[in-house]
């Protein structure tokens, strides 16, 4: 049998016994289970275009670490971007929903520097972008089965940035720490099928398209490698997986609704979104690899607490050696652990704690044995919901660094959004993750203009 059938079949198989035990349950479940997806038919059809317009600026306020091969080496303004989002909705025989979404920007800071100082991947990677974003078509089946096909996110996890089971989507890096939570996830085309039972739904998900995180570039300020190219003058190049049939990624989902929250079991046999290094000669390049994922996620609401879990092993994903010129598969565990707060009126107060273990240890691996990452987030709103006060903090384990945002919003009217903030990376270990970053500070503000 084709191994690339196993996870369709362990699909339906699921399906199937998981009709016959929620079927013994005939609550009423579906008048709070269908407001969390995309569940839209009992509303009248009709046509929609919506969209915003925003304008960036940012500057960088201290000269960048001259031990590394930033471009950016003064204090200047460096990011001038234009954004523009345009979706069109649209409902047809209150059966069918088809969404398209484009995205454009353009960061005219690197017009004003001059583009023949920026290397063509900079350019291509930060200065312009016309991308397709969440696009699909969407149609009932029967009353409790639904078929979404298209580029979509499939969000199956807990955690707000920790791919642990969250791994079908990629997230967009290019600005460490400075993307906002609700976009940092990039579309895939995909097609999945959701069948609902009382209590439960099931997921069946098949992934077309091969994506990577997307990371900075060679030479902007927050270049992965940019420890590698400033020892070494190298050249980096990504070589990605063609998305083919062969490549055909696959996801399973099986959800149960408790009294108070829900659990999930999942599995995947997706690409991992990290890419690693492939040293071939004098050639360096970006590959991805694949890797099986067994998860369960999970959450609890108790008064104003929301706790919530999501936890998952990894086989054979790849760890670089600490030498970087060679890799080990290992299988890994990574655990997420949070608490959302919401007890205090217009304060919301988020902490993930998240751990990573590799089995069968060894010492010549770049990654420790065990490691724990942090996240607290806080959004404070003020003056009817017109002022938003936001903080984000993360913390990189074993001395790796640290990433702290502030931003404020504010709400000029119903179409019209101010922002002003600050980010700022902190580290004093020479070989932490952070380091090179840590003269990368910026301060940026925002005009957003939605329609």
């Amino acid at each position: 049998m084709n191994k690339n059938y196993v996870p369709l079949i362990f699909g339906w198989v699921g399906m199937l016994i998981s009709t016959i035990v929620f079927a013994q349950d005939s609550n009423d479940f579906f008048s709070d289970f269908l407001q969390e997806d995309t569940y839209f038919f009992n509303s009248s059809g009709g046509v929609a275009l919506s969209g915003f317009y925003k304008q960036e600026i940012a500057y960088s306020y201290n000269s960048s670490d001259s031990n590394f091969n930033f471009v950016r080496q003064q204090p200047e303004i460096s990011k001038i971007k234009s954004i523009l989002d345009i979706t069109l909705d649209a409902k047809i025989l209150n059966q069918i929903k088809l969404k398209l979404n484009g995205r454009f920007f353009y960061d005219s800071y690197y017009l004003l520097k001059g583009r023949e100082k920026f290397s063509s991947q900079l350019l291509e990677a930060h200065e312009r972008e016309i991308d397709v974003g969440e696009s699909f078509i969407e149609a009932s089946i029967t009353d409790y089965m639904w078929l979404k096909s298209g580029r979509q996110i499939i969000a199956w996890g807990e955690s707000d940035i920790y791919q642990n089971t969250n791994v079908i989507n990629p997230q967009d890096n290019r600005e460490l720490g400075q993307e906002d939570i609700t976009d940092r996830y990039i579309p895939a085309l995909a097609t999945k099928l959701t069948y609902l039972a009382n209590t439960g739904e099931i997921n069946l998900a098949v992934i077309h398209e091969v994506r990577a995180n997307k990371y900075g570039a060679s030479g902007s300020d927050y270049d992965p490698y940019i420890r590698l190219r400033s020892e070494e003058d190298i050249i980096i190049r990504e070589k990605l997986p063609p998305s083919t049939l062969d490549n055909t990624q696959w996801g399973f989902r099986l959800r149960k609704a408790l009294h108070s929250g829900d659990v999930s079991l999942i599995y995947a046999d997706v690409f991992d979104k990290n890419p690693y290094l492939y040293f071939d000669d004098e050639n360096v390049t970006l590959n991805l690899n694949r890797i099986q994922v067994y998860g369960i996620a999970g959450n609890y609401v108790l008064g104003q607490w929301l706790y919530k879990f999501d936890i998952a092993r990894k086989i054979k994903s790849i760890l670089m050696h600490k030498d970087m010129t060679e890799f080990s598969h290992k299988n890994i565990i990574q655990g997420m652990i949070g608490i959302d707060f919401t007890g205090i009126t217009d304060l919301r107060l988020t902490l993930e704690i998240n751990h990573t273990l590799i089995e069968a240890y060894k010492k010549n691996l770049q990654d420790d044995e065990l490691s724990r990452e942090w996240l607290i987030t806080a959004t404070y709103n003020m003056f009817n919901n017109c002022l938003h006060h936001n903080l984000f903090w993360t913390h990189l384990s074993n001395n790796n660094g640290d990433i702290f945002e502030l931003e404020t919003v504010y709400a000029y009217s119903d179409d019209i959004q101010i922002s002003i903030g600050t980010i700022f990376y902190m580290a004093s270990d020479k070989k932490g993750f952070i380091y090179p970053y840590r003269n990368n500070n910026r301060i940026f503000a925002g005009v957003k203009y939605s329609f």
